[in-house]
């Protein structure tokens, strides 16, 4: 007897959060348990576990048996709905059986519809996902700008991934609402501070940046406050700390290669036996720093 809406309504939140915590045991037990499900149209509509299920198989947190296990249940209900429908299919072995693609958006508008082919995650084609579109609603702030740059942040997140929006739009919501708060309403630094999140969002050399947030390894309350820096790629932050180390490595040089001179007078001690060396701190077009250390007193100090 196949489980019902109901039922596979439930097994989907607690599959969500076995996803989100990366209790590994409890999503084996949910898989095994979802097998239970004879899949329609109808069902797969109302409960959303095609979109869930089907976001196994690209969640880099989980085992490739669940991947696969997610995989052959995604099949399975495919094959369910062609039952149901009566579309044949000729089959690999000659024999004919009924298949026909199970939708996995939330509903039947063919603009919010996302593959469900894992070897497709990121495709050029696809129209940008909104939260009408997805047949999705939200209580309003009041203020249109807000509203819109809720609408952005969603259509961010759900750039190219196949994810049940209903999970999604909550966090568009606390990340325009803390971004809000931070930048001290609907100002200008909060309408550029929408900006950068989203362009960050849609980057497509740090697509790991919105996995991590869709998975909830990066809180939405955090993300809005991340910097520029942290929200790098992983390629990005190591490209800067080689930078630094070969900044640090020609200080150390530098610093190790002082002159001694008289030609500075410490304006502590008054004694002109002093170290210095020069380094090019600001653009290529200005003049050298000078960093000068007496040796008398250890005083220090710079000019340009």
């Amino acid at each position: 007897m196949s489980l019902s809406a109901e039922k596979v309504k439930k097994a989907k939140e607690h599959l969500l959060k076995a996803l989100k915590e990366e209790n590994s045991k409890t999503v084996d037990d949910l898989l095994e348990y979802l097998k239970g499900v004879t899949a329609s149209t109808e069902l797969l509509k109302a409960t959303g576990i095609g979109v869930t299920v089907n976001s196994i198989r690209k969640n880099t947190s989980t085992t490739e048996n669940q991947k696969n296990a997610a995989k052959l249940l995604v099949s399975k209900w495919k094959d369910d709905v062609a039952s149901s429908n009566g579309t044949p299919k000729k089959a690999t072995n000659g024999s004919t059986r009924p298949v026909m693609k199970v939708d996995t958006s939330t509903n039947s508008n063919p603009s919010s519809r996302r593959s469900s082919e894992a070897g497709t995650p990121h495709s050029a084609d696809r129209a940008e996902r909104t939260i009408e579109g997805d047949n999705l609603s939200f209580k309003s702030t009041g203020d249109k700008v807000r509203d819109k740059c809720i609408g952005l942040l969603y259509s961010a997140l759900t750039l190219d991934v196949d994810i049940d929006g209903e999970g999604v739009l909550p966090k568009a919501i606390k990340i325009e609402d803390v971004t809000y708060i931070e930048n001290g309403g609907a100002t200008g630094a909060y309408k550029s501070r929408i900006r950068s999140l989203c362009f960050n969002l849609k980057d497509k050399n740090n697509p790991d940046l919105r996995d991590r947030i869709l998975q909830g390894k990066i809180a939405a309350e955090r993300f809005a406050k991340m910097t520029t820096e942290e929200m790098a790629s992983a390629d990005r932050k190591k490209e800067v700390e080689k930078a630094l180390k070969e900044s640090l490595e020609e200080a150390v040089s530098a610093t190790d290669n002082q002159s001694e001179t008289d030609m500075f007078q410490c304006g502590k001690c008054k004694q002109r036996k002093t170290k210095y060396y020069q380094m090019q701190t600001r653009s290529a077009d200005e003049p050298m720093t000078t960093f000068v250390t007496c040796v008398v007193c250890g005083n220090k100090w710079k000019f340009c």
